[in-house]
């Protein structure tokens, strides 16, 4: 039964590819690498663990410079989620490529206004019928998709009440388990149970807020949004 070998190196002569399955011819692919290795250049591989040659990599596929765009403040989301969490972060934290961020430019609330929508009771609803369904009732929030969300902009003065409502949400989660000096002070249950309850009433009037801003006023058409 013949074995195939599959290597980007073009100085593997292309006979070794595909060969039976013997002692010899192992031996022979084994020899075949190891003359590879000696002609390696001994300066290259002391540039390369010094780091210089991945930095040089890093940089020649780093043409666009987005890299900047994780020092500002954000809204974060994952790419494949159950409960379509976004997130607003101000540390400059990163995130790989299972992960997606949403930048502002200049300053603004909109971030902010943008953060209360998404993770509006509409905002989940759209995402569960236009996102694709994966394993598990997961859906992938994927930027060729969620790029159709539209977001109305001629409403500054609801926008702006989204921003505020915002900021007391992320105050109001921020207060649970709030670290004080270096030594981390946990809310008692009565404590916990009235944050979340504020918590509860504040994401209520986002919901509110989202309605008017798209228009939707039927009682009936709220109830069904809000059972979903």
């Amino acid at each position: 039964m013949p074995i195939q070998f599959i290597s980007p190196k073009k100085a593997v002569n292309s006979a070794f590819l595909k060969l039976p399955v013997s002692v010899e011819n192992m031996e022979r692919f084994r020899l075949s690498f190891a003359n590879l290795y000696k002609k390696r250049d001994a300066a290259r591989d002391e540039e390369y663990h010094k780091g210089e040659i991945c930095n040089k990599r890093f940089k020649s596929q780093d043409q666009i410079g987005y890299y900047k765009e994780f020092e500002k403040q954000k809204n974060v989301y994952p790419n494949i989620t159950l409960v379509f969490p976004f997130t607003y972060d101000v540390a400059g934290s990163l995130c790989n490529d299972k992960a997606f961020i949403i930048t502002e430019n200049g300053e603004g609330n909109l971030l902010k206004s943008l953060l209360a929508i998404l993770n509006s009771s509409l905002a989940k609803l759209w995402i569960w019928y236009n996102c694709p369904e994966l394993m598990g009732g997961t859906r992938e929030i994927r930027k060729v998709y969620f790029e159709n969300f539209r977001i109305p902009l001629n409403n500054p003065e609801t926008l702006s009440q989204l921003a505020a409502l915002a900021d007391e949400i992320i105050a109001a989660k921020s207060s649970l388990n709030q670290p004080k000096g270096t030594v981390p002070v946990i809310a008692s249950d009565s404590e916990v149970e009235e944050s979340q309850n504020r918590i509860a009433d504040l994401e209520k009037q986002v919901n509110i807020l989202v309605y008017q801003l798209y228009g939707i006023t039927d009682q009936e058409e709220i109830n069904a949004v809000e059972k979903r």
